[in-house]
């Protein structure tokens, strides 16, 4: 008989397969395919491979704000090592039905190779995620405060989110590990990364910077692509798509992000063509990126095998 676990996972991967299919098909049957098709085939290779280039000094940035967490919680790691367990997660993430998979698979390379505690590995993974994805998010809304000149809405978002620093901090300082459960523990150890301050600035300018080249990526897509739009709609109209590929209802947000494009035709005045080709486009440089990692992969299988071999 069938595990119920695995029949829910099974379930669950189908309902994100028929949501991504449901929305691709009607974002397709909404926009005109010659001229999308016209989009495509028209690709500036030179800029394509710059934004390759960026996006691939986003992926090694990245690795530097989880080598810099590992550090504050006592894991001494080169980080040539964390780089390799980093892209190795990008490269599952490529093909596994979420991105969680490819987080688990580094999860497990760090228990492997620093004899980490399975809690505080997982807790790295996750502190690492949440970090990049609020800096995603700050980028977002500052820059569509800027572009609409609200200033003062900017200078509420940055007091809150210091504000919320502030009282996760203040928790960590005033709850000190042990006596707690595991999930007490498990959060107790994610907090205690604000003890560490020149750290916890480096993880947060290091994620500042791999975000900040994976949305600038897009830049040199819209010149690659020839696209009728301003340069400066990357800065806000790209962590949206991350956010929304962030949520798990579909197939790494496929079909969803370009229904976002659809509706975001009229706020910002650009036809609904070039936005899917833009997010098309993106999709796929990701993935290319993220296939890069199959080269550590394969280095780590191998190392693997030589010291089985010697044993």
């Amino acid at each position: 008989m069938l595990n119920k676990k695995y029949i829910t996972k099974a379930l669950l991967l189908l309902f994100k397969v028929a949501v991504s299919l449901f929305f691709i098909w009607f974002v397709l049957s909404k926009i005109d395919l010659n001229l999308l098709k016209g989009y495509l085939k028209g690709v500036d290779y030179r800029y394509l491979a710059l934004a390759f280039i960026t996006l691939v000094a986003g992926g090694f940035a990245g690795a530097a704000s989880w080598w810099t967490i590992l550090r504050s919680g006592g894991c001494c790691l080169t980080y040539r090592k964390v780089c390799v367990m980093q892209w190795c997660g990008m490269f599952f993430n490529s093909f596994l039905p979420s991105n969680i998979g490819g987080d688990l698979y580094k999860g497990l390379l760090l228990v492997k190779g620093s004899q980490a505690d399975t809690a505080k590995a997982a807790a790295t993974i996750l502190l690492d995620r949440i970090i990049n994805f609020t800096v995603l998010v700050l980028i977002g809304v500052l820059s569509l405060c800027f572009a609409y000149g609200h200033f003062e809405y900017a200078l509420l978002t940055v007091a809150g989110a210091a504000t919320a620093f502030y009282l996760v901090r203040l928790c960590a300082l005033k709850h000190r590990a042990g006596g707690h459960n595991r999930i007490i523990e498990f959060v107790l150890s994610m907090l205690h990364f604000s003890h560490d301050h020149r750290n916890c600035a480096l993880a947060f300018l290091a994620a500042l910077f791999s975000q900040g080249l994976k949305v600038g990526c897009h830049i040199f897509l819209i010149l690659a692509l020839d696209l009728d739009m301003s340069l400066s709609t990357v800065w806000y109209v790209i962590p949206l798509f991350g956010v929304i590929s962030a949520m798990p209802i579909s197939l790494g947000g496929i079909g969803i992000r370009e229904m976002v494009a659809i509706w975001l035709v009229g706020p910002i005045g650009v036809a609904q063509e070039e936005l899917v080709a833009l997010s098309l486009v993106s999709h796929l440089l990701f993935i290319s990126v993220n296939c890069m990692g199959f080269i550590p992969f394969m280095m780590l299988r191998r190392q693997r095998r030589i010291e089985n071999d010697e044993l």
